[in-house]
C-alpha cells in the first residue's frame, strides 16, 4: 500500500486546543480532509471541481483569486482541478463559472470531457512543470496516474480532440 505525505494546512493553537488539518489522497484517489481537535480526529472528503484551459500558474493563480472573492475553500489548486474544502451551492456555482469564464478558464461538468482536460493537464504538467520525464513509458505513466486503461483514453483522445495523444505531446514538446 502506498502511503502519500500528508500535507499540513492550517495550525492553530487556541485554548490550548490544537487544531492540525491534513489532506491526503486515498488508494482510490478520493481526498480527504483531516481535523484534529482536541485528541480527535474526523476526516471528511473534498468535492472535486474540473476546470478547462487551466494550463498554467498563472491560472492557478487566477482561480486561487476567484475562490477568495466567492469566500470558498479550497485544499489544493492544481492543473484543471481544485479540491473545494466545502459543498457549494448553485448560486456559488454559477458566480464561479461567471468569474472564471472572464479570464477563459471554464468550469466542467462532462465526465468525458473532464478525462480529456485530465490527460491534457498530465502532459502539460509532465512536459512543462516536471523535473525529470517518467522512467515508464507514457502509456503506462498516463494509465496509472489516471486509473484508466490506456486504449480507452488514447480512443476518446483522439475521437475528441482530432488528434492522437503522441501528436499531441510532440506538439507540446516543441513549444
Amino acid at each position: 500500500m502506498k502511503t502519500e505525505p500528508l500535507t499540513i494546512l492550517h495550525y492553530n493553537r487556541r485554548n490550548n486546543h490544537l487544531i492540525l488539518l491534513l489532506t491526503q489522497t486515498g488508494d482510490c484517489g478520493l481526498s480527504f480532509v483531516t481535523c484534529t481537535t482536541n485528541n480527535r480526529t474526523t476526516a471528511r472528503p473534498t468535492l472535486k471541481l474540473y476546470i478547462k484551459y487551466m494550463v498554467s500558474i498563472r491560472c492557478k493563480m487566477v482561480v486561487k483569486e476567484a475562490f477568495k472573492k466567492l469566500g470558498l475553500h479550497y485544499v489544493t489548486v492544481n492543473l484543471g482541478e481544485v479540491n473545494v474544502l466545502e459543498n457549494i451551492t448553485d448560486n456559488q456555482r454559477e458566480k464561479l463559472r461567471a468569474i472564471l469564464f472572464t479570464s477563459k478558464l471554464e468550469l466542467m461538468d462532462d465526465k468525458k470531457a473532464i478525462l480529456i482536460e485530465r490527460i491534457k493537464a498530465v502532459i502539460v504538467e509532465m512536459i512543462h512543470y516536471s523535473q525529470d520525464l517518467p522512467k515508464t513509458n507514457f502509456s503506462d505513466f498516463l494509465s496509472k496516474k489516471l486509473s484508466y486503461d490506456y486504449t480507452y483514453l488514447a480512443n476518446l483522445f483522439s475521437i475528441t480532440q482530432g488528434t492522437t495523444i503522441e501528436h499531441y505531446i510532440i506538439m507540446h514538446k516543441i513549444e
